[in-house]
């Protein structure tokens, strides 16, 4: 019910906004009692990643059939950290694998009275989300994402997915890939010109139009991805 909830605002609410209400509202249900998390069947297991998984979909725009691996890495910060621990019953269960969690603990932490020492210690190694993620108008950001994804609705996409008997783009080339879109298509040479030609000649590369660039600031990022939906709303490609 709740991420149904979460699905009617997924085109009237922001990234930053979906991803609050899941931490706050939905988030907190898969982690109360998780302890008994470790001995469920494998059906209920599959069950809680499905659900878990729709809830990404929603927040970043994806649709079904999205690789997992890519809505994972595209909003890691709502994983949980999971142990590598062998896989008998008693080695899974909760008191041995939080013992084992505790000890890898460093000894400063483990005397300290500061809560947020320790909240600081457990998030290190989370990778957080680039800020300009959260760039732009919903739609165009979902469009934005669907490409970094290669589950949009070009025809080479498409076709990967079998939903499509050909790559072909309206222009004559023979696959209408997310590279082609973004800086080849003849289509949209005026578009691009006022747009993704616009910036420097660096950052005019798929990846980095796609993911930004991390030795370059938050605000160059955040402009590059701010031109990248611009040219993806002028270009009318995925209006309905």
């Amino acid at each position: 019910m709740l991420i149904s909830c979460l699905k009617y605002y997924k085109y009237k609410l922001n990234r930053k906004a979906l991803e609050t209400m899941y931490k706050s509202f939905i988030l907190p249900h898969f982690d109360y009692a998780d302890i008994l998390w470790d001995n469920c069947s494998d059906a209920q297991s599959n069950m809680l990643e499905s659900l878990h998984l729709e809830a990404i979909r929603i927040i970043v725009g994806a649709v079904k059939g999205t690789s997992h691996t890519k809505l994972h890495e595209e909003r890691r910060p709502l994983e949980r950290a999971v142990p590598h621990c062998k896989t008998n019953l008693y080695s899974d269960s909760f008191i041995p694998s939080t013992t084992k969690l505790w000890n890898s603990v460093p000894d400063n932490i483990k005397c300290s009275d500061s809560l947020s020492l320790l909240k600081r210690y457990l998030s290190s190694s989370d990778t957080a989300v680039p800020p300009h993620y959260y760039i732009g108008n919903r739609e165009e950001q979902i469009h934005h994402c669907r490409l970094r994804l290669n589950m949009s609705n070009l025809n080479q996409d498409l076709f990967d997915r079998h939903l499509r008997p050909d790559t072909n783009c309206s222009c004559g080339y023979p696959a209408e890939t997310v590279e082609h879109f973004l800086l080849h298509c003849p289509n949209y040479n005026n578009i691009r010109e006022n747009t993704i030609a616009t910036l420097p000649a660096n950052s005019t590369n798929l990846n980095t139009l796609l993911r930004g660039d991390r030795v370059i600031s938050s605000l160059e990022n955040e402009h590059i991805f701010l031109t990248v939906q611009d040219f993806i709303e002028q270009s009318k490609r995925f209006k309905s």
